[in-house]
């Protein structure tokens, strides 16, 4: 199993922001709306206000809290309080292979042995004709 964590960017002053430079697993397991995972009870929110600058390539949470309740999270740890940590398991990688087949991988090290083969086979290809021409 590898930790998946978000990265977190806090100013520590009411104001955090959660970022992930590339759209992963973790932020598509999300199991509803952010809101509706950490606001908690109508009477005791955790969050002010959130905004979201999300584009194709990236996740962008901004979050406001009260100084009390940043002060909580940040005693609590800020990846529990969020739920910023999840990991995935390793044991069932069920992946295409470089034929477009379905092929079951025993570890990531088979992965990268087959997309090396493939990635050693394009880089020769690519030599000879950069070598044909300029011969």
């Amino acid at each position: 199993m590898y930790p998946l964590i978000m990265r977190v960017m806090a100013d520590f002053q009411f104001f955090s922001s959660f970022t992930e430079r590339d759209v992963g697993p973790m932020f598509f397991q999300i199991p509803g709306p952010p809101e509706t995972e950490i606001m908690g009870e109508e009477s005791d929110y955790l969050i002010e206000d959130f905004r979201e600058h999300h584009s194709e390539s990236s996740v962008h949470f901004e979050i406001t809290l009260s100084a009390a309740k940043l002060k909580e999270a940040e005693k609590a740890g800020l990846e529990k309080t969020f739920k910023l940590k999840s990991s995935i398991s390793t044991s069932n990688m069920v992946l295409f292979d470089a034929e477009g087949k379905i092929a079951k991988y025993n570890s990531s090290l088979d992965i990268l042995q087959e997309f090396c083969k493939l990635r050693r086979q394009v880089y020769v290809k690519r030599k000879d004709f950069l070598v044909a021409k300029l011969t």
